[in-house]
């Protein structure tokens, strides 16, 4: 994720504020304090589950830029090339943002008002580019408008970016679409953590998703799957010199020339390109946090 963290005077206030809320209010004993609380103690406070709206006194649990064992911004280090130089897979599900994560802000839907309302909210100074891309008429209603918005701006944009800043070390990275849908989990969309089960072969089971056994189908789409990331783990390249499976292309030709490309994973698989080509060029050229943090993903640093 290439998306501003917060950072380490954040992350300070957030723990003295955890601590404050438990009664360990006094340096010298905090330590010992926080030691003696049980986990129905800790449990009982409000925690963050990630969404569109920020709700205030709610904590979230993330990576921070601490200048220790995080430097610097992922993206600064991305853009550095300070990373691990090696071959990586990075994909999407195709309306990752469908579901939980907006319909925990708005589960009554939401009007076109509203829409606008939490867009400003959200982007502030820029709310008017976001809004000129990503009108509340976009889809065929406004909750699915900002699902779309959050969607690209969140996961689909930030994983081509990714891609690319790994290809521009000339390290191998290959990029999926997982649009794949089952109907009983999500009617029409594939949304955030579906693919995870058809991957590992596993059915759904009553907790994150409805029931639904894998079938013919579904175990169709896991072995060419499993076979992707087998020969990935084995070889660093996914794919396989076989008519039979889909060629899946490094996300750019080794000389750097050509369209960016991906694999889909569906019913038919297939290679593509220039996903999301036009939105994620807006979305590029943004520094923002996460349009699912406790801030404004324009909130500034």
């Amino acid at each position: 994720m290439t998306l501003r963290w917060p950072d380490g005077t954040e992350a300070a206030a957030q723990g003295a504020a955890f601590a404050a809320a438990l009664g360990c209010t006094e340096a010298a004993s905090a330590l010992g304090c926080l030691r003696g609380k049980t986990r129905d103690q800790v449990a009982a406070l409000p925690l963050f589950a990630p969404q569109v709206s920020e709700i205030a006194g709610r904590t979230a649990w993330l990576p921070n830029v601490d200048g220790l064992e995080i430097p610097a911004q992922p993206r600064t280090l991305f853009e550095a090339g300070l990373f691990a130089q090696v071959p990586s897979i990075v994909g999407v599900t195709r309306d990752e943002a469908y579901g939980s994560f907006v319909t925990r802000s708005f589960p009554g839907g939401l009007t076109a008002a509203q829409f606008d309302a939490a867009v400003a909210a959200e982007f502030q100074g820029l709310a008017t580019a976001v809004l000129a891309l990503y009108p509340a008429t976009l889809e065929a209603t406004p909750l699915e408008s900002l699902a779309r918005l959050v969607t690209d701006g969140q996961f689909v944009c930030e994983a081509k970016r990714l891609a690319r800043l790994i290809d521009d070390t000339r390290t191998p990275a290959y990029l999926y679409s997982y649009d794949y849908v089952i109907d009983d989990l999500a009617p029409g969309r594939a949304i955030h953590g579906v693919e995870s089960n058809i991957l590992f072969g596993n059915d759904y089971v009553p907790n994150l998703f409805p029931n639904h056994p894998l079938e013919a189908e579904d175990l169709a789409l896991h072995s060419a799957m499993a076979g992707y990331w087998s020969r990935f783990i084995a070889t660093g390249n996914p794919s396989v010199d076989d008519d039979a499976v889909v060629h899946w292309q490094r996300f750019r030709a080794p000389e750097g020339r050509g369209a960016d490309r991906y694999l889909v994973l569906d019913r038919v698989i297939r290679s593509d390109e220039r996903l999301r080509e036009v939105p994620c060029g807006f979305w590029d050229g943004l520094s923002l946090r996460s349009l699912l943090g406790t801030l404004p993903a324009a909130h500034p640093d």
